[in-house]
């Protein structure tokens, strides 16, 4: 078996605490396969701390500042340092991520998340869809409202909340040619693969560039189509 079945195998017998798990504020990359969908809490952002709002029974100090929307989602990340494997986690979704994402069951989605600043200086979470994989983990293996009550240390977060307010802005981000999975080689993707994955993600207008740019012949049907998975 190589490093990188490994990996993508989950270990037996050997058990591991369930984190919660955000995007880095240093705006390291992180790249996340989901196991299933999210489940959302509303929260408010008090002395630079998110605290659960616990519905009609939050304090009045606390219920009285602005809500933060987030959810949590089963899914696992993919460690680079030491050991590469994909780890077990909670994954928080923020509102803005949430927009890219979409709603539904996720299972089976790669996608890779940064924090970026905008042109108004505030750091913000981009997504980018990457493929539709195989997962083996089954989603009820990771218990994503006992990690958050534990993470909250509250039992009283009230579930399945609804966005209190319109929908964050959808970005789009920037792919460049050379961009590739997470991967125990370094070797680049060679053009054709490279196009094939612009068509499979509905960039055909940078696949016909490529195509052009290496003198290779362009059809435009692309081996997927969003949401499908050959």
């Amino acid at each position: 078996m190589s490093e990188q079945e490994r990996a993508d195998t989950p270990s037996q017998g050997h058990r591991i605490e369930i984190e919660v798990k955000s995007v880095p504020k240093d705006g390291t990359a992180l790249t996340v396969r989901f196991l299933g969908g999210w489940r959302s809490v509303l929260t408010h952002w008090y002395r630079g701390n998110s605290i659960p709002c616990r519905g009609k029974n939050c304090d009045g100090p606390t219920h009285r500042n602005r809500l933060v929307w987030k959810a949590y989602a089963p899914g696992e990340w993919y460690r680079e340092q030491g050991r590469r494997a994909w780890v077990p986690a909670v994954f928080e979704v923020t509102e803005r991520a949430a927009t890219s994402l979409g709603a539904g069951d996720l299972r089976g989605q790669k996608w890779e998340f940064q924090r970026r600043t905008n042109d108004k200086g505030n750091k913000e979470v981009c997504a980018v869809f990457i493929d539709l994989v195989t997962v083996v983990r089954p989603a009820s293996e990771i218990n994503v409202v006992a990690a958050v009550e534990r993470m909250y240390r509250c039992k009283e977060l009230v579930w399945d909340a609804e966005m209190p307010f319109a929908p964050a802005q959808v970005l789009v981000a920037e792919i460049d040619d050379a961009w590739m999975p997470p991967s125990n080689e370094p070797a680049r993707m060679t053009p054709e693969e490279q196009i094939e994955a612009y068509k499979r993600n509905g960039f055909k207008e940078l696949a016909r560039k490529l195509a052009e740019r290496h003198g290779l012949a362009f059809s435009g049907n692309g081996n997927g189509k969003e949401g499908h998975h050959e």
